[in-house]
């Protein structure tokens, strides 16, 4: 990677004692033309240090050169002015208020010129490198990958100063690079003690109530159920049940982990799942949402246990074709609890596989419902997982 340019250092830099401003991160530089019209949003910066503000009403976004970005990184909210418009040129301003920063910890390759210590920013995004004054390098060597954060900007011709949050090891090492990848997008791999916790608490009341809140929920556990994840999935949330009912109808049920049984409004818990917004899934690791008490255990749908489920129930006529869309007479959600009687269903050619038996097209238990199922299974899968997070019952169809 490219080093970016180390900006001219002062001497007297480090001694100022002036922290960014907790509004806006930064202080902005002054405008000559007072008069000038002012917008806001949020500003895209490239590599090269230009930025892009895309404002309502303008047919191109206003160019913001490199001299003119006083310090806003890319995503910032920010002020702009605008400066007189040249015909037959791109809309040009300045910043000239940071409002709120995006983003103030880079992860980064330790560097040394001339006794002084830079960390050289892996975001491409970031244009400048960020000087880190030596009693604030937590050790960290030349050559090293490190997560620092931005503690002061006031000159954009200068660099910002830092400080060495985490040293991650040397560059190039595996784990190394996979920690600095998910640093540097603001993931943080360990939960807050508080989310244990309480995760924790929340896995001895499932167990306390756990006798009387299956008495309330529909019970499937004699139903023929299979996990839908494949065999190499990091955790298992969906599942799939079908049964022939009394009256020859065919019963499809399409479950889905119930964490909000399990997680309450407004509680650590939901709010940190709320800042991680999703699980992660790198290469060779996973940063969940939530806690693995909850996400590998009470809330995944492991093969041969008891689970609660939110679950949407499809009936189907006898003689629903194969070769047509499947019209869904009726469908709702309940809480129901299931335990999956297969670990895995997989596609293998023309039919779906278990570890306990197949339906199969050319199987001896082959029926038309059961070819049926096997060929619109995965679209109901994807309208479910869709479609059962926000709505209580509806009527459709599913072509296979």
């Amino acid at each position: 990677m490219p080093h970016k340019q180390h900006p001219q250092h002062d001497a007297d830099h480090s001694d100022a004692k002036k922290p960014l401003s907790q509004e806006n991160g930064a202080e902005a530089r002054p405008l000559t033309n007072a008069g000038a019209q002012t917008v806001e949003g949020v500003i895209s910066v490239s590599g090269k240090g230009t930025g892009y503000l895309p404002v309502e009403g303008f047919d191109e976004d206003v160019e913001i050169p490199p001299q003119f970005l006083n310090t806003a990184l890319h995503y910032d909210t920010v002020r702009v002015a605008l400066h007189p418009l040249v015909r037959g040129e791109r809309q040009r301003g300045q910043v000239v208020e940071i409002i709120t920063r995006n983003k103030m910890e880079f992860v980064g390759t330790i560097e040394e010129v001339n006794s002084i210590t830079y960390l050289v920013p892996q975001d491409t995004k970031m244009y400048k490198n960020i000087l880190i004054p030596k009693e604030h390098t937590m050790g960290a060597k030349n050559g090293e990958k490190a997560l620092a954060k931005i503690t002061r900007w006031d000159d954009p011709m200068k660099a910002p100063s830092g400080e060495i949050l985490q040293v991650l090891g040397r560059a190039g090492e595996h784990n190394v690079e996979m920690q600095a990848i998910v640093l540097d997008k603001g993931l943080r791999p360990d939960f807050p003690a508080g989310a244990e916790e309480e995760a924790e608490k929340v896995r001895v009341w499932a167990k306390e109530t756990e006798a009387a809140e299956i008495a309330r929920r529909r019970d499937m556990s004699k139903v023929l159920t299979f996990t839908i994840d494949p065999d190499d999935a990091k955790d298992f949330d969906d599942a799939l049940s079908i049964q022939e009912l009394p009256n020859g109808n065919i019963e499809i049920v399409i479950h889905i982990a119930d964490v909000s049984h399990f997680l309450k409004k407004g509680s650590f818990l939901d709010k940190e799942a709320a800042r991680r917004a999703t699980s992660i899934y790198l290469v060779d690791r996973t940063i969940p949402m939530l806690p693995e008490i909850l996400s590998n255990d009470l809330c995944s749908l492991n093969p041969h246990e008891t689970k609660l489920t939110f679950s949407a129930v499809f009936t189907f006529t006898k003689d629903s074709p194969a070769s047509r869309c499947a019209s869904l007479t009726h469908g709702s959600a309940r809480p129901s609890f299931s335990p999956t009687s297969a670990s895995r269903m997989r596609r293998h050619r023309k039919f779906w596989t278990t570890k306990t038996g197949s339906i199969s097209k050319n199987s001896s238990s082959s029926t038309p419902w059961a070819r049926s199922f096997a060929r619109i299974a995965l679209p109901m899968v994807r309208l479910c997982s869709t479609t059962m997070r926000s709505n209580s019952s509806w009527m459709t169809k599913v072509c296979p």
